[in-house]
C-alpha cells in the first residue's frame, strides 16, 4: 500500500465536516446571490440569458444546489449591477455569523 492509500484509510476524505461546510457554504452563496438578485430590477431569467446560462443552471446555484466558481459570482454581480467585493463580503460576513 502506497501512501495515499495508508492516508486514505486512516482519515476519510473528505472528512464529513468539510461536506458540512462546502454544503453550507454553497446554500450561503446561492442566498447572497438569491437576494441580490431579488434586489435588482432583474428577474432571475433575465441574469441567466445574460450570463448564457439556463435558467436551471442559476436556479442550482440559488438554490445551493451547485457549486459556483469565483468567476462566476463576479460574471453574475456585474450581470445584476452589483460590486462583486460588496457581494463576496456579503457571502463571507453571512457565511460567518452562521458559524456562532
Amino acid at each position: 500500500m502506497g501512501i495515499q492509500g495508508s492516508f486514505r484509510s486512516a482519515h476519510k476524505w473528505p472528512g464529513t465536516w468539510v461536506v458540512q461546510v462546502l454544503q453550507r457554504w454553497r446554500k450561503t452563496v446561492g442566498a447572497v446571490i438569491g437576494a441580490a438578485i431579488r434586489d435588482s430590477d432583474r428577474k432571475q431569467i433575465q441574469v441567466a440569458k445574460a450570463l448564457g446560462m439556463s435558467e436551471n443552471v442559476l436556479s442550482e446555484i440559488v438554490q445551493g444546489h451547485r457549486k459556483t466558481e469565483l468567476g462566476e459570482i463576479v460574471l453574475i454581480a456585474k450581470a445584476i449591477n452589483e460590486d462583486p467585493l460588496v457581494l463576496i463580503r456579503r457571502m463571507l460576513s453571512w457565511h460567518s455569523s452562521k458559524d456562532r
